[in-house]
């Protein structure tokens, strides 16, 4: 039954139940402050994690760059060296031929032009890791990135003294 009414009661009954809840804290000991700061504090670490994300990205891209740029570079000298082993192979044939050199010649420059040619396919083999790191990196197919070392290779650092360290200029 409801209060004031009795419970064998057959008629109409109307009541209401009203209430209110106040509260109101007229200090919170700076808790609101403190829970704000964390909050602040949070987002900048989130923030300096991603820069940081950013940056250790862009580092390794950069390195994959460099690296592929020093793969390439490697395998065109070996590409060189291999030319030169099989000139130098064809000149050496020739005087063996003609008995003008003994055949240890012949034998000696067949075995450097073997080494020269595996050291080519390493050399390739590492081109081709780095491209694909570098793919990695830049979202491109490892097959169409395109490597311009040129100014790299050809640009020298100016000769000349280092401008002088301005400590001031540091900001911490």
């Amino acid at each position: 039954g409801v209060d004031g009414v009795h419970a064998n009661n057959t008629g109409s009954v109307w009541d209401s139940g009203v209430g209110v809840l106040v509260t109101w804290t007229n200090f919170d000991f700076s808790l609101r402050r403190a829970n704000v700061a964390a909050a602040e504090a949070a987002r900048d670490l989130a923030q300096a994690a991603a820069e940081r994300s950013k940056y250790d990205v862009s580092v390794a891209a950069a390195d994959a760059f460099l690296t592929a740029v020093a793969a390439q570079q490697t395998a065109q000298s070996t590409r060189a060296a291999v030319q030169r082993w099989e000139a130098l192979l064809k000149t050496t044939h020739a005087l063996v031929a003609a008995q003008l050199r003994p055949g240890a010649d012949e034998s000696r420059v067949q075995a450097e032009l073997a080494f020269a040619r595996t050291q080519l396919a390493q050399a390739e083999q590492a081109t081709g890791a780095a491209r694909a790191t570098l793919a990695q990196f830049s979202g491109r197919s490892a097959s169409t990135a395109d490597l311009d070392s040129a100014p790299l290779i050809t640009r020298l650092p100016p000769e000349g003294p280092e401008a002088p360290l301005d400590i001031a200029a540091n900001p911490l």
